[in-house]
């Protein structure tokens, strides 16, 4: 066979090969249809929304969005502060509208679902060329568990949630700021406490000026007390510290020109200082409370409003030691070499436990009699398992005699070589409540432990003695 003959033949083996494929893949049934991905939103675009005009029976509110996504401000019918959360709320419940929602059609519906006259209309306005668009509101259902509502220039009618429904009646002042911040405790690298004025200690006894800051490790982010006390602190407590300075205010109102003297403001007794991890710095001042009724007054740097807090609202949340509830510091006990308990009542009780090695430990003035191997922990166990009822009790121009620790029952010294690391002294038992005082010298903290926390401790040495074959615990 020729060359030329040859080629012939391959090529037309191909074409008829090809073509094979293409018939086949006609006669193929259709892929089968992808599964319905759920209901989707009527108005797909809640995140594109750049500002909306609210109308009530209030007056006609209009909010724009910043450059973050959750950032909004209100321009009308003044500009002022306000808290993103409501515009979120707006775009996503009056946005988020599924159409399993539509329980009606046409306009010959509008007055049985009070949308002939409704008493709110919201128009969104879009990035880009889409359109505005306006949602009416009508009546709450029968239920009063949702609200009517429709599109303009669409037939459906559809449920949203009743929470909107405060919206219908909201004035400028409910529509502005009432945090007094609205940073995020991840958002810190440091946060400080600081007492302007001695006048504001007898409303927060338990508080004091106090310097925070994070540190990232292994394991996470760790927070450490700089000041007065240099320990780590438990980092959920800052969290709620900072979270809690937001929801502080009952209200505000825009900064007037004699804010300073009017309010206190001029003369702050307290400050807080919020470091950004971007190196922002945002300021809180709050003034002394008001002759005339139980509030502080705040402002925070960032924007020009004045926040009315209660006295209670400052009380929990500043009138506390933010150090942890502990006895005996978790990390302590792998340091530990030797714990020293005197009874000053009875000097003949006393007894020192040294560690000979790293699972042995013996008794100071007898290193050749053998102890139970449980004996540390009998000492150790009551300290570090106090209970959560325990707190700070945290004034000290308070005499110690009232605590009955001048003339303490036990003393218990713990120490890491010849360093002490611990030094607590149990004082007196209460009957109402039940439970005893412990003055921590080493952290400088005094706690109420509500349990008689004396009783726990071994009080001769020679419940050490005993064999494993006996009680394993005093």
């Amino acid at each position: 066979m020729r060359h030329g003959q040859r080629v012939s033949m391959i090529l037309l083996g191909l074409a008829l090969f090809i073509g094979s494929l293409i018939w086949l893949s006609q006669r193929k049934p259709p892929a089968p249809a992808r599964p319905d991905q759920g209901p989707q939103p009527l108005i797909p675009w809640p995140r594109q929304v750049v500002s909306l005009r609210l109308e009530n029976e209030k007056g006609q509110f209009r909010f724009v969005r910043g450059k973050d996504e959750n950032e909004w401000q209100l321009v009308e019918p003044a500009p002022t502060q306000m808290d993103p959360i409501y515009a979120s709320i707006m775009c996503g419940h009056f946005l988020g509208l599924k159409k399993e929602r539509i329980v009606g059609q046409g306009d010959q519906d509008l007055e049985k679902f009070g949308l002939h006259q409704p008493p709110g209309r919201g128009t969104y306005f879009f990035r880009g060329d889409q359109p505005e668009l306006l949602l009416e509101l009508g009546k709450i259902t029968p239920i009063q568990k949702n609200l009517y509502a429709r599109v303009v220039g669409r037939p459906e009618i559809f449920l949203v949630d009743r929470i909107v429904y405060q919206y219908l009646d909201r004035d400028l002042d409910s529509f502005r700021l009432r945090k007094l911040t609205l940073t995020q405790p991840q958002e810190l690298t440091s946060v400080d406490i600081q007492y302007l004025d001695s006048r504001a200690q007898p409303w927060f006894p338990l508080g004091g000026s106090s310097r925070f800051i994070s540190q990232v490790s292994p394991t996470g982010t760790k927070w450490i007390m700089l000041e007065p006390f240099q320990e780590t602190v438990d980092t959920n407590t800052i969290y709620k510290f900072v979270q809690s300075l937001g929801n502080l205010a009952v209200r505000s109102q825009e900064i007037p020109s004699d804010a300073g003297s009017r309010f206190g403001l001029d003369r702050p007794v307290l400050g807080v200082a919020l470091e950004h991890k971007d190196h922002n710095l945002e300021r809180l001042l709050f003034s002394r409370p008001q002759p005339e009724k139980p509030v502080f007054y705040a402002r925070n740097s960032s924007w020009n409003l004045v926040f009315e807090i209660p006295l209670a609202n400052m009380a929990a949340t500043f009138n506390q030691d933010f150090r942890r509830v502990f006895l005996l510091d978790p990390d302590s006990q792998d340091l530990m070499t030797k714990i020293a308990v005197t009874f000053p009542s009875h000097p003949e009780w006393n007894y020192t436990l040294v560690q000979a090695t790293l699972a042995t430990w013996i008794l100071e003035d007898e290193p050749n009699r053998p102890l139970h191997p449980f004996a540390l922990s009998w000492v150790i166990s009551p300290l570090s398992e106090v209970p959560l009822q325990s707190y700070y009790v945290y004034d000290r121009k308070e005499s110690s005699a009232r605590f009955g620790l001048e003339s303490p029952r036990a003393v218990i010294q713990l120490y890491n070589g010849a360093v002490p690391i611990g030094k607590l002294v149990i004082g007196a038992a209460t009957s109402k409540p039940n439970g005893c005082y412990v003055l921590d010298r080493q952290r400088d903290a005094r706690f109420w432990v509500s349990n008689d926390l004396y009783e726990k401790i071994p009080h001769q040495r020679k419940v050490f003695y005993l064999q494993e074959t006996e009680k394993a615990a005093p």
